[in-house]
């Protein structure tokens, strides 16, 4: 019956899972075939579950079928009401589908083509004139025409493609076959007349209008159009080939002077007499508007005259209508005297403004700025109710009354978590307070880094656990700062601090030098306000003593908060009350301190202070991270100066008493007289009496405590100390308390003695004691070794630390004091045995527990090396083969333990046989007890369970409640429990790993809600890790000595968020049988900085190579017998080459692992056969359940022989170092420098210094003008001789005619100083010499582009024309033009300043507006504004802003518009709620993401990035209320909102006609704006045709009221004799028709794209652009890189994100220019 269950259960969640996916499937999916198929698999699997059941009850016993789930929870009704409801929705949509394809068949006539979906094709539209027409046809004929698509289909593209006359000329033709090559006809009769095409064309190419002046649009334009026309000829048959000369005379008359004579310039400038060529004329036009456009800013001003209209004001008297005097209400004495229920009356009553308390107005619409002093809200602090404080908690805690430190008190622990952060709280709150409560203060006198003593102001508070210093203080007394994580939460942890470090601070009295105290204090930047808040009187009866702070009354700052530590050091007898007992004098070593009731405040004071807070410490998160940490290779324990002095001073001082056990000294620091504490007798003292007090309260604690007191002394572990050596100087006194495991079996309370505990001087015992080195393997190792065990054993230690005796010279250091209840005497004792809580307590314990291995191991060699290496503190972890050994090691480890005093209690094991064999030696052995693994004192909430019975590892699920809000402290809280210490949940962690990375990035505060998208990432993770409970890990790694074959074989994988390792134990057994076990695994998240996958993949070799030898070590498995195993066939090319090849980051790494491991021992992986690659991505603990791969790894694993894939020819150039060789003899100057100016510079100075040789007098000093051109004569001469050699070679033998192709023709020749130049024919010209004979330069020289460079610096950036004409004066470069050209176009200034946009192809219309819908339900909204607005008609009425709220339907374009009175959240939800009352349910709703909402204004910046509420809060839950989904379109891109951007600007038109400058009252522009409204909503659809007399066009109004809003009305049919059915169906038949005619006439007009008709190039990941902003100048445009494409969804890319120099913005690639470089 079970497993009938579990396949009705399976057959269930099919179909639940089926019907999910049917809702997710996307609307190109759901065809008929598709839902039919769906139907189809749903009655199929129904039918097998109806089956099912039936044979469930049939044969099934009924009482044990009714306690099953399967009846208990009515699986069968659940499943069956899942089924109708899914078969109910196929039906709807099969019938739907239906429906449509009907009416489809219906209303087309080529009924063979209804479903066929018509490819894309983009023509621009014809709309008659006869200068399109040969562009429309070629495109028409080349794309359609001649296409083997069938003819109905051309006709309905050509339809489609016609506007204007041509569509008149054919709409009375239908579309169909026979029709096209008709329609087509018709369209070529008409139009192709090439004789008026010509005309046309020509008509258009001679009248361009004439340029008046200097224009780069108008040039752009003139070419552009004469190059349109030129080709149309040609196109018509027309020869134009010989036209140049003709069209360039009659374009130069049209130009404008300046660029006329710049034209004939350059043709005289050509020795050529040949006509100029239309080519030519075009690269001038090009030239010279290229630097038109870079000489114009493109800065207008706009001269507009200001008119400023003259104010006017008024005087009047002012007369107070409380008392009638002349004064504002604000400042009657008589209003402030009255009660402030009396006062909120009559301010009411008289409608009078509740927040300046002026008149004529409310506070809805006040001006003032002034709010409430007490509350800071809107309204007038003389109207502020009785108790409206804003703080939310009590006075109770404060002063000295508040003791809710549990300092010395009772630490409870809840399944094994503790916490011994210090508490300390501070509040200032805003509450009311009729009675001012005094704080105790106190002078002190502080030490600062020199020595020096400063007065500083103290507060003390016996409710504290930590002592506090302002920032402000520390910095002012020089103390030193040590950094601290840590922080400080208020009442209830509503309010957090961070600590800013931590400090020690020296203090005394100001009465008594010689009361010296020293504390640790955390930093914070303040304390508390001034405390008292007000000045208050003093008390008489206090004016004799001496008080810690005598200006107690005076208002002061705190500089220091000193918390129980000290509080409990200073108290000392004396208390005095004052005459009403409000007023208490405390007397403290400081002085004398006042806390209580002072005098009643005439005024209620705004602060309270109240102190509590607490400082944590993250070490469950510490210990997380720790644990994650990756191991060291070649590992080995030094020890440092301490630990040998600690280990030495062991094995001198230690003895054994005539029992055996160990007598241990304790190992301090230093011995000598500095060994005291001061006044630690009094510090315990006081502790106790917390504790006493604590116990009191709770009577089972009491009797727990006692009991484990009285435990003490009747083992002998405590003793009472002499009356003679009470009074002992040197006795330390530790306080003691509790601490609670409820999770422990036993000993559930347990007394911790607190060795930390400072004394007076500001030292612990524990400061003084040695902490040792460790001793015992770690926990990872101690695990995987107890795995290799087929048989497993565990015990523990009774009582381990009160084993070992504490020898009689330093029993004084442990002294406690202790009292059964408050009533009777404090008695002295002192401890004998080590004590748990001092520092060296656990060295001792493990070093004593190993020494008597080493004493009398001897006699137990095989147990004597257990003991030292299978022990964990005082758990044993071992094993063994067979069960005579294990009686062996039973036996042994009691008797070798014995011996130094040490008992083994709770023995278990998997093997039954050997428990009864032990049981045979026991009285009682705990058979079903289960051994759970611990690290320290803390449980771990999600700790390992070993399962003795199935001998499994398990995991403990024991998350904490669930708390709200969910913040980045609870979640790094839950996260640090995540105990596993050999990542066999791996990929689970890193899902935790992940997120916390993901909060980090965000920046998310520790208190602050996480955001929506972490926080349900969050909830699901944490409700999977409950299923981890079912987790079950065999421990025996089926290992044995009969083994064939132990291999270990690592996995490594990475991704770009983690990288991962993962180690397998493969065992052959002597049968052949193949195990593999997952020993253990190691994830981490990657860098912050992102980097490569190949170099991730590095890392993770890294870390599995580490894995591996770690695990090789422990498990003591040979090298030889590992194989690692990597996906990345990169790693592997790495690893196959020298490390001195790569790059440092991969050398590294490479070198760190061939030390280790074999080149030849890592194989390459398939990604699918890869575990590691399941921790590298991460799993949900669902996900990792049933995951063989992960817990059993590959498939090929688990055959006899592995196939080894070796990679062959691996080979990879990435991260290779880059070695450039140059064959020369020597270094080209010119290729280290980037300047022209610097290399001539070096050169000059160079040639200077060699010059010193020849000559004798040194010349020094400035470079001379002649230097710098000998300079440059050497480069050119230089850069000639290794690009011209052969040419020069030739000029040298005076063998012209050898010469060939350009050069030929400069008849170049070598001056005097051996340069080449060009000949030319200008000899006679009144030129210079460089002009007339320019030197000869390269085309491909590094000296020529540093020329070129040069010459457009000097040029200040000019064009090529302007940089070749000051070329052609000194040089002549082969290839100038197209260098220089090149050089403008990569400069990134001047690609700054031309940097132009690209709109891209048109998009798709969104569903919305193109599927029939309810009118409004789909709606865009828009604000307009300002608008003056008064309140109402009559003189002296002000005006106030008011805004215009627009909605549209994006489907039928209904307007729908709305009056707000301001732009905040308010308005616009009192706006949405009027519209959806009139117009009913919105579904979706679409704004723009500017100023209107996203901004509206300065506020709503404050409540999306600050206060997190607001507009985007409280919309959403309206919203969310009214079942509506808000959109928002990409930022600065109003095109994307066109549709509601129209509709402002219609509003608009009207209002500017109707109402001009004219000041409107609300109800007057309400009515216009509905008028406005309706005229719109009379606007027709489509275009009205001329010859459609009397037809009715198609308004938004008939989808609103049947008819347009604007006609006179119908006859009234009410009287006629017509049913309520008939009615109904008339009406349903008008709608009917609205929408028929929408789909016809208003649909249709879509087709066509009217701009932004062609495709732009794509933007690509990683292009470098600018960003656009209207109103800033190219130069302060943005520089940013695309990072993301968020393409539509036709695939084309219209919005990216980029990422600027401060933040990651998202704008239209309309508002982009791209960059032609890659980098600047």
């Amino acid at each position: 019956m079970e497993s009938k269950i579990h396949l009705q259960c399976d057959l269930q969640k099919r179909i639940e899972k089926s019907f999910l996916n049917f809702k997710k499937s996307s609307k190109e999916r759901l065809t008929k075939d598709y839902i039919e198929s769906r139907l189809e698999s749903l009655e199929s699997m129904w039918s097998q579950y109806k089956s099912n059941h039936s044979n469930i009850v049939s044969s099934s016993d009924v009482k044990l079928l009714q306690s099953t789930k399967y009846i208990t929870d009515d699986l069968f009704y659940v499943t069956e009401e899942c089924y109708v409801e899914y078969k109910c929705v196929l039906k709807s949509k099969l019938s739907a589908f239906s429906t449509n394809v009907t009416q489809t068949s219906q209303n087309a006539n080529c009924s063979n083509h209804n479903n066929v979906k018509l490819p894309k094709i983009t023509i621009p539209q014809f709309s008659g004139d006869y200068s399109q027409w040969s562009t429309f046809r070629d495109l028409f004929v080349s794309l359609v025409h001649k296409s083997d698509i069938d003819k109905a289909q051309k006709m309905q593209y050509l339809k489609g493609l016609l506007s204007g006359e041509a569509e008149q000329l054919v709409r009375h033709i239908n579309i169909s076959s026979d029709n096209y090559d008709r329609c087509w006809s018709m369209l070529e009769e008409r139009y192709n007349n090439k004789r008026f095409l010509t005309y046309s064309v020509l008509k258009r190419l001679f009248n361009q209008k004439i340029i008046s002046s200097e224009s780069p649009a108008l040039l752009k334009e003139m070419i552009d159009t004469t190059t349109e026309c030129l080709g149309s000829l040609t196109n018509l048959g027309v020869d134009v080939s010989t036209w140049d000369i003709i069209v360039i005379y009659m374009l130069t008359l049209k130009m404008d002077s300046e660029s006329r004579k710049q034209w004939e310039l350059q043709i005289a400038s050509n020795s050529s007499q040949d006509l100029p060529t239309m080519t030519q004329f075009k690269e001038f036009i090009t030239s010279r508007y290229r630097a038109l456009e870079f000489l114009d800013s493109g800065v207008k001003f706009n001269n507009r005259s200001y008119t400023h209209k003259p104010k006017t004001f008024h005087v009047a008297n002012v007369v107070c209508k409380f008392c009638s005097d002349n004064h504002r209400l604000a400042n009657c004495k008589q209003f402030a005297n009255a009660r402030v229920q009396a006062r909120r009356v009559f301010v009411e009553k008289n409608r009078i403004c509740f927040n300046c308390l002026g008149d004529k107005h409310s506070a809805k619409f006040c001006l003032s700025k002034i709010s409430c002093r007490v509350c800071n809200r809107k309204h007038h602090s003389l109207l502020h109710p009785n108790g409206s404080g804003d703080a939310g908690s009590s006075l109770g805690g404060a002063g000295t009354g508040s003791s809710t430190s549990e300092v010395g008190a009772i630490s409870i622990v809840e399944g094994g978590a503790t916490s011994s952060a210090p508490v300390v709280c501070f509040s200032s709150g805003g509450m009311e307070a009729r009675s001012q409560v005094l704080l105790a203060t106190a002078l002190v006198r502080a030490e600062n880094n020199k020595g020096e003593k400063y007065t500083i102001r103290a507060l003390l508070d016996q409710g504290a656990q930590a002592s506090f210093i302002t920032e402000a203080t520390a910095q002012y007394l020089g103390l030193k700062k040590s950094p601290v994580k840590g922080y400080i939460s208020g009442l209830e942890g509503n309010q957090s601090v961070s600590a800013k470090g931590r400090t020690t601070l020296t203090f005394n009295s100001i009465y008594d030098a010689k009361v010296k105290l020293s504390v640790d204090v955390y930093i914070l930047k303040t304390i508390t306000t001034l405390l008292p808040s007000k000045r208050i009187a003093t008390a008489e009866w206090v004016c004799d003593l001496p008080l810690a702070d005598p200006q107690y009354n005076i208002p002061n700052k705190i500089d220091i908060l000193l918390g129980a530590e000290v509080y409990s050091k200073v108290i000392q007898d004396g208390i005095r009350k004052g005459p009403q007992n409000n007023l208490v004098a405390q007397n403290t070593s400081l002085g004398w301190i006042l806390s209580g009731r002072v005098t009643a405040l005439h005024q209620p004071t705004a602060n309270v202070v109240v102190m509590h807070s607490c400082v944590e410490d993250n070490d469950m998160l510490k210990k997380f991270w720790e644990m994650e940490a990756e191991p060291q290779l070649n590992k080995c324990d030094i020890l440092t100066d301490e630990e040998k002095r600690c280990e030495e001073f062991f094995s001198q001082t230690t003895t054994r008493d005539i029992n055996g056990r160990y007598v241990v000294r304790l190992p301090f620091k230093n011995e000598g007289p500095d060994l005291k504490i001061t006044n630690s007798k009094k510090i315990a003292g006081n502790r106790l009496n917390f504790v006493i007090n604590k116990l009191e309260k709770n009577s089972d604690m009491r009797a727990k405590y006692s009991q484990v007191m009285e435990q003490y002394l009747s083992l002998g572990h405590l003793e009472k100390v002499p009356e003679e050596e009470v009074n002992n100087s040197k006795a330390v006194y530790l306080p003691h308390f509790a601490v609670v495991r409820f999770d422990k079996d036993t000993t559930q309370v347990r007394v911790v003695f607190d060795a930390s505990c400072k004394g007076e001087d500001g030292i612990s015992l524990n400061d003084l004691l040695m902490v040792g080195p460790r001793l015992q393997p770690e926990l990872r190792h101690l695990l995987m070794k107890w795995r290799l065990y087929r048989i497993c054993l565990s015990a523990d230690i009774i009582k381990m630390y009160r084993q070992i005796k504490v020898t009689q010279q330093d029993i004084d250091f442990q002294r406690i004091l202790w009292k059964e209840n408050a009533e009777s005497t404090v008695t002295d004792y002192r401890l004998l045995r080590i004590t748990f809580g001092t520092a060296s307590a656990p060295y001792l314990a493990v070093k004593a527990l190993q020494q008597v291995a080493i004493d009398e191991g001897a006699k137990y060699p095989m147990t004597a090396r257990r003991v030292i290496q299978d022990f964990y503190m005082d758990d044993l972890l071992t094993g063994c083969d067979t069960v005579e050994q294990g009686i062996t090691i039973y036996n042994e480890m009691n008797e070798l333990l014995q011996k130094g005093g040490f008992k083994l209690q709770k023995w278990s094991s998997n093997s039954k046989q050997l428990l009864d064999r032990i049981q045979e030696n026991r009285d009682r052995i705990g058979m079903n007890e289960e051994l759970k693994l611990k690290v320290d004192d803390i449980t771990k909430l999600l700790g390992l369970t070993w399962n003795r019975m199935m001998d499994t590892f398990q995991y403990t699920v024991l998350l904490p409640q669930g708390q709200e809000p969910v913040t980045k402290r609870i979640i790094l809280s839950d996260v640090a429990r995540l105990f596993d210490p050999l990542g066999w949940v791996a990929p689970t962690v890193i899902l935790a790993k992940m997120m916390i990375q993901k909060l980090w990035l965000l920046g998310v505060a520790w208190d602050e809600a996480v955001p929506s998208n972490i926080l349900n990432e969050w909830l699901t993770y944490r409700r999977e890790l409950t299923q981890l409970s079912t987790l079950q890990i065999p421990r025996w790694l089926n290992t044995s000595a009969n083994n064939v074959l132990v291999e270990l074989h690592g996995f490594s994988d990475a991704s770009k968020l983690a990288y991962a390792a993962a180690v397998y134990i493969r065992v052959v057994g002597q049968n052949g049988d193949v195990h593999v076990s997952l020993v253990t695994a190691k994830t981490k998240v990657a860098p912050i900085k992102q980097i490569s996958i190949p170099r991730l993949e590095l890392c993770g070799a890294v870390l599995v190579t580490k894995l591996l030898i770690e695990v090789a070590e422990t498990l003591n498995i040979s090298k030889r017998c590992i194989q690692v195993w990597t996906d990345s066939t990169v790693v592997l090319a790495w690893l196959n080459s020298h490390p001195s090849r790569w790059q440092t980051f991969i050398a590294n790494r490479v070198s760190e692992i061939l030390m280790t491991l074999e080149a030849h021992q890592w194989s390459h992986v398939q990604s699918k056969s890869n575990p590691a690659d399941c921790a590298s991505r991460g799993l949900k603990p669902s996900e990792l359940m049933g995951n063989k791969l992960w817990f059993e790894g590959p498939e090929f694993l688990h055959e006899r022989d592995i196939k080894y894939n070796k990679v062959k020819d691996l080979d990879t150039d990435l991260e290779e170092i880059k070695v450039n060789l140059v064959a020369s003899n020597e270094d080209i100057i010119w290729d280290k420098y980037s300047n022209l100016t610097k290399l001539i510079r070096v050169v000059a100075y160079v040639r200077r210094v060699l010059s010193w040789r020849k000559n004798m007098s040194r010349r020094k000093g400035f470079l001379r003008a002649e230097e710098l051109r000998e300079a440059i004569d050497v480069c050119v001469r230089k850069c000639q001789r290794e690009n011209f050699a052969e040419e020069i070679k030739i000029l040298m033998i005076n063998k012209l005619g050898k010469l060939k192709g350009q050069m030929k023709s400069l008849n170049p020749f070598i001056d005097g100083n051996d340069n080449l130049r060009v000949g030319g024919r200008l000899e006679k010209a009144s030129l210079s010499e460089g002009q007339k004979h320019p030197l000869l330069l390269p085309k491909k020289s590094n000296l020529t582009d540093l020329v070129i460079a040069d010459a457009h610096s000097k040029t200040l950036h000019g064009g090529p024309q302007l940089m070749l004409a000051y070329l052609r004066s000194r040089y002549c470069i082969l290839g100038a033009k197209n260098l220089v050209k090149r050089h403008v176009r990569t400069c990134v200034k001047c690609v700054r300043f031309s940097a132009k946009t690209t709109a891209p192809l048109m998009g798709q219309l969104p569903s919305p507006r193109v599927t029939p819908s309810r009118p409004f339900s789909n709606t865009g909204v828009d604000f307009t504004g300002p608008i003056n607005v008064r309140i109402s008609k009559g003189r002296g009425q002000h005006a106030s802003k008011g805004y215009i709220c627009l909605f549209v339907c994006m489907a039928t374009k209904a307007i729908h518009i709305e009056v707000v009175s301001d732009l905040t959240t308010q308005g616009f939800l009192a706006a949405f709620k009027r519209f959806v009352s009139r117009r009913g349910y919105c579904s979706n709703l679409w704004s723009d993401n500017g100023t209107n909402f996203v901004g509206a204004s300065r506020e709503l910046d404050k409540l999306f990035y600050a206060e997190k509420s607001g507009l985007h809060k409280d919309l959403a839950e309206t919203l969310a209320t009214n079942g509506t989904t808000w959109h928002f379109i990409p930022p600065h891109s109003p095109n994307f909102g066109g549709l509601w951007e129209a509709g402002v600007k219609s509003v608009k038109f009207h209002l500017r006609r109707i109402i001009g400058d004219t000041t409107l009252t609300y109800e007057e522009l309400a009515t216009v704006l509905t008028q406005i409204e309706a005229c719109l909503n009379s606007r027709p659809l489509s275009r009205i045709e001329s010859d459609s007399d009397g037809f009715e066009v198609l308004t938004p109004g008939h989808f609103l009221v049947g008819e347009p809003l604007l006609t006179v009305p119908e006859q009234n049919y009410e009287s006629q004799n017509i049913t309520s059915l008939r009615r109904w169906q008339l009406t349903q038949r008008m709608m009917q028709n609205f929408w028929r005619r929408w789909s016809q006439e208003y649909l249709t007009t879509f087709l066509h794209r009217y701009k932004w008709a062609s495709q732009s190039p794509e933007p690509n990941i990683g292009d470098l652009v600018l960003v656009k902003e209207e109103d800033l100048p190219p130069s302060r445009w943005l520089l940013g890189r695309i990072i993301t494409k968020h393409p539509g969804s036709d695939g084309i890319t219209r919005v990216v994100s980029l990422r600027t120099k401060a933040s990651v913005i998202k704008r239209p690639t309309s508002k982009i220019c791209i960059l032609p470089i890659s980098n600047v």
